[in-house]
């Protein structure tokens, strides 16, 4: 683990690497489907000899309110003392460890977002339980109704639906530079748009390679973010592989986090 010293910027760097498709992966399908059950999804970072845990998962499937969802897990493993350290720089988070999304896969959007911490006991200490009620623009609590935040745009999601409707649009539409995708998401109870822009092309070891940029993150962090990465064909798959997250503090030196994302599953067909 690198661990590098500067003026007034933390950075995060994400190395994100394709380790192996598990022995269950579906050969039905000639490409990725991000709401088949089963999908799997596995992060690994360090820093200095500690290390994080997480992972994310199509477990089931839900009627929420009328309409068919899947149900996403993710979840992230405490070691040591890194995630401690981690969220000191978090705004939303704090002691969460599972986020639970549940998705309508035709339209590739939350119908209900649960975060939570599961204690050692096996019970369930909530953060946040929101519903988004996209007929009436707003995000209201799930148990409750009341409103948190209202005139919402129509496509508006959580941080964790995002990825995946990410990597969905990565492998359904055609990359070019110059292109631009855009998100808005439901952070730290408010909205927020990100622009994940093409800013290059390039063909390494006969794969080619989509360079990707996010200039400024939604508020998950207290501080200024932006982030980039690398978007590589493998085979039938689009998949993000590399990247950089630079998150800007005033008197911080720099700190370098690798992390590895392996698809474990590509899960089955419904």
């Amino acid at each position: 683990m690198n661990f590098v010293f500067n003026n007034k910027k933390v950075r995060v760097v994400f190395i994100i690497i394709i380790l192996s498709f598990s022995s269950n992966s579906s050969t039905e399908s000639s490409s990725l489907d991000v709401y088949n059950l089963g999908v799997k999804f596995s992060l690994a970072v360090k820093w200095w000899g500690l290390s994080a845990q997480g992972d994310m998962e199509v477990i089931g499937k839900e009627n929420v309110r009328g309409q068919d969802t899947v149900i996403v897990r993710s979840h992230v493993t405490e070691v040591k003392g890194f995630l401690s350290f981690i969220i000191k720089f978090l705004r939303m988070y704090r002691e969460s460890n599972t986020f639970d999304s549940y998705i309508n896969p035709t339209s590739a959007l939350p119908v209900r977002y649960e975060v939570y911490k599961i204690m050692q006991d096996g019970s369930k200490k909530p953060t946040e339980n929101v519903y988004f009620d996209r007929k009436n623009k707003r995000v209201a609590s799930f148990d409750d109704d009341s409103t948190i935040v209202s005139n919402t745009p129509p496509d508006i999601q959580d941080t964790f639906s995002s990825f995946l409707m990410l990597i969905n649009r990565f492998n359904n539409e055609d990359l070019y530079v110059d292109k631009c995708i855009t998100l808005n998401l439901y952070v730290y109870r408010e909205s927020s748009k990100i622009n994940v822009r093409v800013v290059g092309q390039k063909v390494v070891d006969g794969h080619k390679v989509y360079m990707m940029k996010i200039d400024r993150l939604p508020p998950i962090f207290k501080y200024p973010a932006s982030i980039s990465f690398e978007v590589v064909e493998l085979g039938d798959i689009k998949f993000p592989v590399r990247g950089q997250c630079i998150i800007e503090l005033p008197n911080f030196k720099d700190i370098v986090i690798d992390g590895e994302l392996s698809i474990l599953s590509r899960g089955k067909k419904p």
